[in-house]
C-alpha cells in the first residue's frame, strides 16, 4: 500500500535509512562540500538513530520500518536492473572503469558500495559518500497515491536522486504506483535524469522532499528555497494538475538561507490542529510569498502569510512558537530543528531533546513529554500501549543527529499513513 493523505495520519509504513559508514569520510575540508557544518561521531550517532527506529517500530511493526539500504540491494538482485544501475552510476560519477568491479559484487555488498562510497572487502573508497541519505525524506514524496520523485539541488546529494529513482522504479514496494502511472516526476527518463543533475549546481529542475507537505486530503504546500526552485515548483504542480493527484498546490517562497533550507525547517504539524513553527516567518505579514493554486483556475489566491493560508484550510489551527517565541531560544532551536517534528498519529510526535524551550512550549499546550528510552520501556512492560497513547511528545537523544542539519522530520519518508 502506498498512500499519504497528511502529515499527521496513523503511520503504517515508513522508508527510513540508518547512518552509515560513507559519513566517516566527510573531513573538515570537505565538510561543507557534503552539506555539514561538523564532524560527527558516528557510533554516538547510529545510537540516536536506532533509538529513532525503535520508537517507530513499537507503532508500526519491524517489518513496516524500512531501510533504504535493502531496496538499493532487491532491486541489485535483478541482474538487468544492476547493469543499468552500475553504468549510470559510473556514467554520473565519471569512473567507468569501476563498471566491471560493480558488477562482480553481491547485491549486498554493491549496495554498500553505492551507498557508502566503500569496497567493503578492501575499505577503498571509490565514490564520495552519500553522507545526507539518512536524510531521506527528500527524496521522495507519497502525493495520495502517488509518488513525487525528487532531484537534489547539491552535486553532494546528486547519487542519492539516481539510487531513489531506481528503486521507485524497480521496487516491489513501488509496484502499484509503476503498474497505474502514478509517478510524479520531473525527469521522463534516467538519461534525462542524469543530464539534469549533471548540470545541478545550476538546475533549474531541482525540488526537494522536505519542501513538499501534503496539507490535508487535497492540498499540497511546496516551499521555494535554497533547495527547490520556482521553475520547478510550477512544473511540478502543472504535472501534479494533469495526473489529477490533487486539487489544490500553494507554493511558499522562503528565504534562501541556510538556516531555512526547506519549509519544515521552519513549520511541522503535529496535530489536527496544531503546528510547530518559527514565527518570524510563519506568523508575520509580508514575510513570504505565499500563493494558492486551484486546478482548473488560472490566477492564484495570495495570502499575506502562511498562518493566514493555514487557518483558511483548517480554520482552528494553533501555532506553538518553537523556542517558546523568544529570542535567543527561537533563533538558536529553529537552527537545531525545533520546527522540525514527526507525527506517528494525530497528537503523537517526536523531536530532538536538546530543543528544550520549544518542549517546554509544547507541554505548555497539553503535551505529555516522554523521553523515548523511558517510553520504550513503558511499552515493553506494558505499562503503557502505542495503539492507545495520545497527546504525547517523544523525545530522542540528539547530540550528533542534529549537528548534521536535520531533525525528525527530515528523517523519515512515509509511504503509508491512514
Amino acid at each position: 500500500m502506498i498512500k499519504v493523505n497528511s502529515e499527521i495520519g496513523n503511520l503504517k509504513r515508513i522508508i527510513v535509512h540508518s547512518p552509515d559508514d560513507g559519513i566517516e569520510q566527510v573531513t573538515p575540508d570537505k565538510a561543507v562540500e557534503y552539506l555539514y557544518e561538523d564532524i560527527v561521531f558516528l557510533d554516538k550517532m547510529k545510537k540516536e538513530h536506532d533509538i529513532f527506529r525503535r520508537v517507530l517500530e513499537a507503532f508500526v511493526g519491524i517489518e513496516n520500518v524500512i531501510d533504504i539500504q535493502n531496496l538499493v540491494e532487491e532491486i541489485c538482485e535483478n541482474e538487468k536492473v544492476k547493469i543499468e544501475l552500475i553504468k549510470t552510476v559510473c556514467e554520473f560519477e565519471g569512473k567507468s572503469e569501476l563498471e566491471a568491479r560493480l558488477l562482480a559484487m553481491n547485491a549486498k555488498n554493491l549496495a554498500y558500495t553505492l551507498i557508502t562510497g566503500i569496497v567493503k572487502a578492501s575499505k577503498k573508497v571509490v565514490f564520495s559518500p552519500m553522507s545526507n541519505y539518512i536524510f531521506c525524506r527528500d527524496i521522495g514524496v507519497i502525493v495520495g497515491n502517488h509518488i513525487l520523485v525528487t532531484q537534489a539541488m547539491k552535486r553532494a546529494r546528486c547519487r542519492e536522486s539516481i539510487l531513489s529513482w531506481y528503486v521507485y522504479h524497480n521496487s516491489k514496494v513501488f509496484a502499484g504506483v509503476n503498474e497505474h502511472n502514478r509517478i510524479i516526476q520531473l525527469s521522463n527518463d534516467k538519461d534525462e535524469l542524469i543530464e539534469n543533475l549533471s548540470n545541478s549546481f545550476i538546475n533549474e529542475l531541482a525540488i526537494e522532499g522536505g519542501d513538499v507537505m501534503t496539507f490535508g486530503e487535497n492540498h499540497l504546500l511546496i516551499g521555494v528555497s535554497e533547495r527547490t526552485t520556482k521553475y520547478a515548483f510550477e512544473k511540478m504542480k502543472d504535472i501534479i494538475f494533469k495526473k489529477g493527484a490533487i486539487d489544490n498546490v500553494s507554493m511558499v517562497e522562503i528565504p534562501r538561507e541556510r538556516y531555512c533550507m526547506h519549509l519544515d525547517t521552519i513549520f511541522t504539524r503535529i496535530d489536527e490542529n496544531v503546528c510547530v513553527v518559527f514565527a518570524p516567518l510563519i506568523l508575520a505579514d509580508n514575510k513570504l510569498k505565499v500563493k494558492r493554486y486551484q486546478k482548473g483556475k488560472e490566477k492564484p489566491l495570495v495570502y499575506k502569510s502562511l498562518k493566514d493560508l493555514l487557518v483558511e484550510i483548517k480554520p482552528n489551527m494553533e501555532f506553538i512558537e518553537c523556542g517558546g517565541g523568544k529570542t535567543p531560544h527561537a533563533e538558536r532551536e529553529q537552527w537545531t530543528d525545533g520546527c522540525n517534528l514527526f507525527a506517528i498519529k494525530p497528537g503523537v510526535a517526536v523531536t530532538y531533546d536538546r530543543n528544550k524551550y520549544t518542549t517546554k512550549a509544547i507541554e505548555k499546550a497539553g503535551y505529555n513529554v516522554v523521553r523515548a528510552e523511558n517510553l520504550l520501556k513503558k511499552f515493553k512492560s506494558g505499562e503503557l500501549d502505542p495503539d492507545t497513547l495520545t497527546q504525547t511528545l517523544i523525545v530522542i537523544p540528539s547530540n550528533e543527529l542534529s549537528r548534521a542539519r536535520g531533525g525528525t522530520h527530515c528523517l523519515t519518508f512515509p509511504i503509508w499513513r491512514e
